[in-house]
């Protein structure tokens, strides 16, 4: 099958993301009526579990990819059959050994939660259901890299969407006839095994043949190994700040708090995916050995492109989420989560400008100083967690959120001085003005906002919302015009300068 070009895939993976935002906005809801706050963050915190424990890859998966790619493109199609039964077999070792600790420390485990409604006995094999399903996913993860691989995004983003969509089905189906929570469990080892097989099929289709798996390399694993180590770090440190909140707010405070944390941030880390998913053609035209002006300027421009959005989508959302999750999910469970919520939008105000930087040091080939980035903003996360939270409960994980983006301004930073060469000045100019600008804003709205009794309606959310975002947006684009023209007439021409994105690589 032929391989797709970078704007095909770019589209497909943007449109899996949106698509994967709106079932959460669906289920969300549902599932907190249904189980309850409690028994939803007895589920969210399976799934925290099995992700912390999916460390036991080692970055294999990241590096399979890569030398599936590699030997795909050379038309070795011996060592392909290495690397993929060598990382099967490999994935059938750790998952085995992986699963069967999780089961046997599921009491342990469960012991975790200061407070829940679930009974031990439940959550015991609950556990034990959710780590038969991590055991299945995690043996079959060589067979869905290899549509990535081969930059057939258009059939992994259907995979996934078509599983959304199934999942969407079983858990109405299961909440409606009131098998509850250990419905929804059984569900997912359901899907677990549906995609892993339709994941096998295709992988076959895509590199002609059904016999996949062969005998093992100890070549093969070193070289694999060699690879992967470095990703394996880095998957590390970001699994333990991505999950550290969930399971200190689950010790301290009990599994309804994971609720309350879980449901505003998968949503706002959803739309801020977005900017990931359109960055990330920006990859291969940084894959150089030296960046041409035309690269820098790319960088400047998507750079700026990314804040913008961020900025104006996040400081609207922190402006309404009390009310539309009033209004989504229920005032009960907005009146637990405001805080929390609104923090965790101002964190991401600034994020929009940090995937850009990311694609950066693929390309140039020093994928070394994302790994620093991502420990030192985990560092910061972890530590304040542990400091915060006990004393704080949810608005200590949301500060600790709030200050984690410096490690991303001092990459920026690096960036501009010892890559671009160029004075600080201008991105002071271009980047923190604006974001200044934009706190301000948004500080003056919700001083405004307190000072009248605005009832709480989907229309009054929606002019909120499109005020504020519309005003923002015209002030951001005077300060533009007026104090950087330059920056303004540059991104007039973005288009031009996109086509040396998409046409060379489209087939």
């Amino acid at each position: 099958m032929a391989i797709n070009g970078i704007k095909t895939n770019s589209i497909w993976s943007i449109t899996n993301y949106g698509f994967s935002i709106l079932s959460l906005f669906f289920l969300f809801p549902f599932m907190v009526h249904r189980l309850g706050d409690s028994n939803y963050g007895f589920f969210i915190f399976l799934g925290t579990i099995n992700g912390m424990a999916s460390i036991a890859n080692f970055g294999f998966s990241e590096a399979s990819l890569r030398f599936i790619a590699l030997y795909h493109n050379k038309n070795d199609s011996d060592s392909l059959k290495r690397v993929f039964s060598t990382s099967f077999w490999t994935n059938l070792v750790l998952g085995t050994v992986t699963a069967i600790v999780l089961i046997l420390l599921a009491g342990l485990i469960f012991g975790l939660l200061k407070e829940t409604e679930v009974d031990f006995s439940l959550g015991v094999r609950l556990i034990t259901i959710s780590a038969i399903t991590f055991f299945i996913r995690f043996i079959t993860g060589i067979f869905s890299i290899v549509p990535q691989s081969l930059q057939r995004f258009d059939i992994s983003s259907k995979i996934a969407i078509a599983e959304t969509i199934l999942r969407v089905g079983l858990y109405v189906v299961v909440l409606l006839s009131g098998y509850g929570l250990i419905g929804i469990v059984f569900s997912e080892a359901i899907l677990a095994i549906i995609i892993s097989v339709v994941n096998y099929i295709y992988s076959s289709k895509l590199l002609g043949t059904f016999r996949l798996i062969g005998v093992p390399s100890v070549a093969t694993f070193k070289e694999i190994f060699n690879y992967s180590i470095i990703a394996f770090i880095t998957q590390m440190v970001g699994l333990l700040w991505q999950y550290t909140d969930r399971i200190l707010l689950g010790y301290f405070i009990g599994s309804a708090a994971i609720a309350y944390f879980s449901v505003p941030q998968q949503i706002i880390f959803k739309i801020l995916g977005l900017v990931a998913a359109a960055s990330v053609v920006l990859f291969p035209r940084f894959s150089v050995d030296k960046l041409d002006e035309t690269a820098k300027l790319l960088y400047k421009e998507f750079t700026l492109i990314g804040l913008i959005f961020t900025l104006i989508v996040f400081s609207t959302l922190s402006l309404i989420i009390k009310d539309f999750i009033s209004l989504w999910i229920s005032p009960s469970f907005a009146a637990e989560t405001q805080s929390i919520a609104i923090i965790l939008a101002m964190s991401c105000m600034i994020r929009g400008a940090f995937p850009v930087y990311e694609n950066l040091f693929k390309g140039i080939g020093k994928p070394v100083f994302n790994m620093y980035i991502v420990i030192a903003s985990s560092l910061i996360i972890v530590v304040l967690d542990f400091l915060l939270i006990p004393k704080l409960g949810l608005n200590g994980a949301g500060i600790a959120y709030l200050v984690s983006p410096l490690a991303g301004v001092a990459a920026m930073i690096l960036i501009w001085r010892k890559i671009l060469n160029e004075s600080l000045l201008e991105p002071l100019k271009k980047y923190l003005i604006p974001l200044v600008l934009s706190f301000s804003l948004l500080g003056l709205s919700f001083l405004i906002k307190t000072r009248f009794e605005i009832s709480q309606s989907w229309a009054n959310i929606l002019f909120q919302a499109l005020a504020f975002s519309i005003t923002l947006s015209a002030v951001l684009m005077g300060y533009y015009k007026i104090f950087l023209p330059q920056v303004w007439f540059s991104m007039r021409d973005l288009r031009i300068r996109m086509q040396t994105i998409w046409k060379p690589n489209d087939k």
